[in-house]
C-alpha cells in the first residue's frame, strides 16, 4: 500500500487534478518516507525537466486534455455548450517564512478572490510585516505566470487559494 495521501498519487500517474490557484507561504509536512537526506520535503523526478523536484511544484506541470469541440455541440447538456474555456493556474509557495502562521492566515483570508491589482492595494494599507512578505510572494506568483506559463495580463490574474502550513521545527 502506498503511504501518499490520494492527491499525489493522482500526480505521480499523471492524472490531472481538479483546478485550484494556491499560493502557500510555508511548507508541506506529510509523512512520506522518500525523502532526500538533509531535506524535510517529498521530491520526485519531473516528467518535464527530468530533475528532482518538490512534488508542490508538480502542480504546475498539470496539462488538462483539451475539449473536443464536436462533443459539446452533440451533448444535449445546455451548461456544456456555453461552458467558458478552463482558465489557467499557476503553484507558487515560499517557504520557512519567520511570521506567525495565524497573522498570515487573516491578511491571506483578506485577500482571496481578489485581483492582485486589489490585492496589493489592500496589502499597502495594512502595516504589518506579514503583508510586505505577502505583496512579496504574490509578486513571485505574477513573474512566473508571465514568464513560465504564457500569461498574457498579469492584470487579469487572481488570488484563488491560500494554504498556510506549518513547517517541521528542530
Amino acid at each position: 500500500a502506498s503511504r501518499l495521501p490520494s492527491l499525489f498519487r493522482g500526480l505521480h500517474k499523471g492524472l490531472a487534478l481538479s483546478p485550484r490557484v494556491s499560493l502557500t507561504t510555508s511548507s508541506i509536512s506529510f509523512g512520506i518516507s522518500k525523502k532526500d537526506p538533509g531535506s524535510q520535503y517529498a521530491r520526485v523526478i519531473s516528467r518535464k525537466t527530468g530533475k528532482k523536484e518538490d512534488l508542490w511544484q508538480q502542480y504546475n506541470e498539470v496539462v488538462y486534455p483539451p475539449k473536443d469541440p464536436s462533443a459539446l455541440v452533440n451533448s444535449d447538456d445546455v451548461s456544456q455548450i456555453n461552458e467558458d474555456p478552463r482558465p489557467g493556474e499557476v503553484t507558487h509557495r515560499r517557504e520557512d517564512i519567520l511570521y506567525s502562521q495565524k497573522k498570515l492566515w487573516l491578511l491571506g483570508f483578506m485577500i482571496r478572490g481578489m485581483a492582485v491589482d486589489d490585492a496589493f492595494a489592500q496589502l499597502g494599507f495594512r502595516p504589518e510585516k506579514g503583508a510586505r512578505i505577502l505583496e512579496q510572494v504574490i509578486e513571485e506568483a505574477i513573474e512566473l505566470a508571465v514568464t513560465e506559463h504564457d500569461f498574457e495580463y498579469s492584470t487579469k490574474i487572481w488570488v484563488g487559494e491560500w494554504l498556510f502550513l506549518f513547517t517541521m521545527c528542530v
